[in-house]
Formats: structure tokens, sequence, C-alpha cells
């Protein structure tokens, strides 16, 4: 992705990656995105949703795949087996650094990126 992001984010946006080709999806949606938070298991994103807004991980997963299955029409865009984040998803990064500009963070990280999901209101997660 971007040394600008933290390492996480890069490991999340890699893992969003493989959950759209896993879902047989063309893009890389803010959904997408959620589902690589989740799959990395071990972030501060997940721990607030889980303790302080008391969601349900696995039932948002579950929620999300189900919306997100066969979504797309399963041809990939390019030739290599890329997928490329559609728009929501660059919104969602540019929101993730001002986020992390407004907490007077250097680098943004995961919870810069959930923030920046859930003010999108337009996106399955938030």
């Amino acid at each position: 992705m971007n040394s600008f992001y933290s390492q996480k984010i890069n490991e999340i946006i890699r893992y969003s990656k493989e959950e759209a080709l896993r879902l047989n999806n063309d893009y890389i949606g803010p959904e997408h995105i959620m589902l690589g938070i989740i799959r990395d298991g071990d972030n501060v994103a997940l721990t607030v949703l889980r303790e302080q807004c008391d969601v349900n991980i696995p039932d948002l997963r579950e929620r999300i795949e189900a919306r997100l299955r066969g979504d797309g029409n399963g041809v990939l865009l390019h030739a290599n087996g890329d997928v490329a984040l559609n728009d929501k998803s660059t919104n969602v990064l540019r929101l993730c650094i001002l986020e992390s500009r407004l907490m007077r963070r250097l680098v943004p990280d995961v919870e810069h990126l959930l923030l920046a999901i859930m003010k999108q209101h337009d996106n399955l997660p938030a």
C-alpha cells in the first residue's frame, strides 16, 4: 500500500484485497476494509467495537459477507488478479489521514481507519 500508513493498516488493506477476491468481488470497498480489520483480529478497533460499542464481531462479519457474496461480476478488472479500491474506500483512507491529524498523530493507524469508516455513512459497516 503506502509507507505513509502504519504497518497494521497496510496489512489490513492486504487482507481486504484477499477478502474481496475470496468473496468474488471485483473491487475493495469499505466493507472489505472492515473484514480486513476483523481478520486482523488483534487491534484497537476491534477492542472498541466489542467493549465500548457492544458489537458482536462474528455477527458483523456474517452480515457483511452475506451482503457481499456475489456482489460484482466475478471478473477481475486486472489480468494480474489485482483488485482496486473503489471511490468509497479511497475516501475512507483520506478520512483516516485527517482523523490521525486531528488526533495529532504522525502515522494513521487502525483506530483512525475505524473512525473514517464510521463517518462515511453510505457503507455497510457504518
